[in-house]
């Protein structure tokens, strides 16, 4: 038996979204039919996801906050990833019995990010605002904190342990994907970027939910897939597939069979709507979670006229940033584009050009933008490979992270230490920053040694892709 009909056999034994209630849960001999039974936590996939360890502390984690009903912050993410992922937290919190009243959502501010010291501020305040239940005495309450899709990165606590001169017990929780080998002080870690294929936050939390409630499977399925959509796009990960990389298990048959109730096309519009209003100036993030929170599936976010007025004003900022001109380093392993926008289109663009360019040292497609972050003095960069070596092995497309490195010790000796921890931060094939703009000039110039003349302008036919990849960058 082929292994695409046995795949086939073994979905169909996954009950869909819209048939899973009063239905039994698939028995694992009958997903074995595949050809291969993973089972999650055991064998190869012992510490897939995550580390089996860390799972089990997260769980008990979640538990601990609805058993003793702690008052709880929920820091997500603002794109479709962060949100998704924000919000199966919120619903298992609730089905585990927390009160919707004890979960409070917590949004950073624009240009900011959770080790800022704005945040922190505002963080505390929030703790100590909501302390006062939980089982500690009567002077002091615990604060649950639980930040998803944050990034990682070490140095001092997210929050201090105690607050408001120690009546507030804060314990914090980092649920994430992105690289790092070093975390917060004090904070409990749960983190895929040690287990490969590393996978997207929305998809990590799902399945350290799975077990906790029995709601959770059914009714979070597609939150997990707007977050696989939104990261990895719909076709890196083939739910079923014997032959591939990824565990073909309760879990993942289960989101393979969602795919076919909910459709790609509407989780792909829905990763759009939702990332809109984080994109524009006046990064409304409130609004993509208050329509993610009242949605019960992919078509009322489509249908979502404010989303969807959002997603307009960002699609005509995409075409006209996509009309500028690349710059080539001197060894031809960075195309620079520059653009002035205060919409957050740098990454969008980035993206756009990465799925034209192709060169023969061509490592990454790099963006900048002078005018999104509100300091005038910081300029805001995205990178990505070309969408050409996404095709080969993973252990063989370019680590942006290492290449933004080695790039900066061209610069000088202390540039590192100049820019700080906002730099070369995400992922080894999706990476940027925000440094001041001067830095920024001298890692344009002396680190990747880009030409000064850009090559003749991209008209509106090359954005539309009308014309040849080699026809848009004859000089002029």
């Amino acid at each position: 038996m082929s292994p695409k009909l046995s795949t086939k056999r073994a979905l169909s034994q996954i009950p869909s979204p819209t048939t899973m209630h009063n239905t039994k849960k698939p028995r694992l001999a009958a997903v074995s039919r595949a050809g291969r039974q993973d089972i999650l936590g055991e064998g190869r996939w012992k510490d897939w996801p995550a580390p089996a360890e860390d799972l089990k502390a997260a769980r008990t984690f979640m538990k601990q906050c609805a058993e003793r009903r702690l008052p709880t912050i929920l820091v997500p993410d603002k794109d479709a990833d962060g949100l998704s992922s924000g919000l199966i937290l919120y619903r298992t919190l609730n089905g585990l019995g927390l009160p919707p009243e004890s979960i409070h959502v917590h949004f950073i501010a624009k240009g900011t990010n959770v080790f800022s010291a704005s945040e922190r501020a505002r963080l505390e305040c929030l703790a100590i605002a909501i302390s006062g239940g939980g089982d500690l005495d009567s002077t002091s309450s615990e604060v649950r904190v639980i930040y998803v899709d944050q990034g990682s990165r070490g140095g001092p606590p997210l929050l201090q342990p105690l607050l408001d001169e120690g009546r507030v017990m804060v314990r914090t929780m980092v649920v994430d994907h992105h690289q790092s080998d070093d975390f917060a002080e004090g904070s409990q870690v749960l983190t895929a970027c040690k287990s490969p294929p590393i996978c997207t936050s929305s998809l990590l939390t799902y399945l350290m939910c799975y077990p906790l409630e029995s709601s959770i499977p059914e009714a979070c399925a597609w939150l997990a897939l707007l977050g696989i959509f939104g990261d990895l796009g719909p076709s890196e990960i083939k739910f079923g597939d014997v032959e591939g990389h990824w565990p073909v298990s309760e879990e993942m048959l289960r989101l393979g069979a969602t795919i076919k109730v909910v459709k790609k096309k509407a989780l792909s519009d829905s990763v759009s709507l939702l990332n809109a209003p984080r994109r524009t100036p006046e990064f409304n993030v409130q609004s993509a979670w208050d329509a993610l929170l009242s949605a019960d599936g992919p078509t009322t976010i489509i249908n979502n006229t404010e989303l969807r007025r959002l997603r307009f004003r960002i699609n005509e900022e995409v075409e006209r940033c996509s009309r500028a001109a690349p710059q080539f380093s001197k060894d031809g392993c960075v195309a620079l584009l520059r653009i002035d926008s205060q919409f957050q289109v740098h990454p969008v663009v980035a993206i756009r050009w990465a799925s034209r360019l192709k060169g023969k040292d061509l490592k990454m497609i790099m963006v900048v933008n002078p005018s999104h972050h509100p300091d005038p003095n910081l300029v805001s960069f995205s990178c990505r490979i070309p969408a050409s070596l996404r095709k080969v092995a993973e252990t063989a497309q370019p680590d942006l992270q290492q290449l933004l490195k080695d790039y900066s010790a061209k610069v000088d000796d202390g540039f590192m230490a100049r820019v700080g921890d906002d730099y070369a931060r995400g992922h080894k094939q999706a990476t940027g920053g925000i440094i001041p703009r001067a830095e920024f000039e001298l890692l344009a110039s002396k680190g990747m040694e880009v030409a000064a003349r850009a090559v003749r302008r991209v008209d509106e036919a090359s954005v539309d892709g009308q014309r040849k990849i080699k026809d848009f960058f004859s000089k002029g």
